[in-house]
């Protein structure tokens, strides 16, 4: 008798940072703290997957961090200000304790890690951590939790030089900016779901006056409860003939219509999470440079829904500085690929 594949997907509950600030060391690795964490008691959808030999888990990671003010001068600092580039260490770990920072032998493993050098220019920058499925091997621990654990270091660190675990805010941490996602899958004889892919932009440019646009939409029909979705997109922007840097800020969600900007009214109800497939976070373009903003997500459908829904990658722009609206940053290529598994896969 043929055997079923099964897959349940899982992200953090909100906000999915546990700290607002890093400390920014002088040394590389030390000052290592835990800045979100998927584990029990901590998931935005219910049950957190178990995992048993042979299973393939898949994690997927958004995390935004932001310089702290260069200046007092500019009047948001949280701690002390400082105008050096911290280096910034991300490691993602598959672990048995809640506390675990580093790879340990049989009870935390070491899924992807990422070095990034935060300039002030750049201001803010996200991290996307998407590691190869992982196969789960006989003798692994029961209880289980997806770690994302930090250092931050320069040279010139002082006391009270921090880095900030979100974004800046009038002297305060904004949260809300992060996800850890999972898809356990428990492979069976099913032959695996065909993507979705589009890479068609809606608009080449994207004015510097904070209006959304969408520049990718991936058409769903009739979504049945319990299916699930496993997304990722990816937009290159470049700040050519840009003479000051511009903010592009990204988010994921699950529209009424392509052109939709918003999660749809009648999504929010089909969704334990409102339709709001990935976080609302971004960064700064530099003039002359590019930067590649990539974004991914999972969502699991709580109620039928007839009729048409949509997976919008929606972006908008600014100066982040003086707000000055009489240029565009130009958009050069991207795509938007769905994953849709259908409702008897969940489990």
């Amino acid at each position: 008798m043929p055997k079923k594949s099964k897959i349940l997907v899982c992200t953090t509950a909100k906000p999915a940072e546990i700290v607002k600030t890093l400390p920014i060391k002088t040394k590389a690795g030390v000052g290592r703290r835990i800045v979100t964490r998927l584990g029990p008691g901590e998931t935005g959808l219910s049950p957190l997957p178990d995992l048993r030999p042979g299973d393939e888990l898949k994690v997927l990671v958004e995390l935004a961090v932001t310089t702290d003010c260069r200046t007092i001068a500019q009047g948001d600092c949280v701690k002390q200000p400082y105008a050096y580039s911290p280096r910034v260490h991300a490691r993602l770990l598959l672990a048995d304790s809640p506390t675990a920072k580093a790879k340990k032998k049989g009870h935390a493993l070491l899924l992807a890690e990422e070095t990034a050098t935060v300039t002030q220019d750049q201001h803010h920058y996200v991290f996307v951590l998407e590691p190869p499925p992982v196969k789960i091997r006989d003798g692994w621990p029961g209880e289980n939790f997806i770690i994302v654990a930090l250092d931050a270091s320069h040279r010139g660190a002082k006391r009270n030089h921090v880095l900030l675990i979100g974004a800046n805010e009038k002297g305060d941490v904004r949260q809300d900016m992060a996800r850890i996602n999972i898809a356990r899958l428990r492979p069976g004889d099913d032959p695996p779901p065909t993507a979705t892919t589009v890479k068609t932009l809606g608009t080449s440019r994207l004015p510097l006056t904070k209006e959304k646009k969408v520049l990718f939409s991936v058409p769903l029909e009739d979504l049945a409860k319990d299916e699930q979705l496993v997304v990722g997109a990816m937009v290159e922007a470049s700040g050519s003939g840009l003479p000051y840097k511009a903010r592009i800020s990204t988010r994921l969600v699950l529209a009424d219509s392509p052109t939709e900007t918003d999660t749809g009214k009648a999504a929010r109800k089909i969704d334990a999470l409102k339709g709001e497939i990935a976080e609302h976070n971004g960064t700064n373009c530099i003039p002359g440079g590019t930067v590649r903003v990539r974004k991914v997500g999972v969502l699991r459908v709580t109620r039928n829904a007839a009729g048409m829904h949509y997976v919008n990658l929606v972006a908008e722009s600014a100066d982040p500085v003086e707000d000055r609206i009489d240029k565009s940053l130009k958009l050069n290529r991207g795509s938007l690929t769905v994953t849709r598994y259908p409702a008897s896969w969940k489990g």
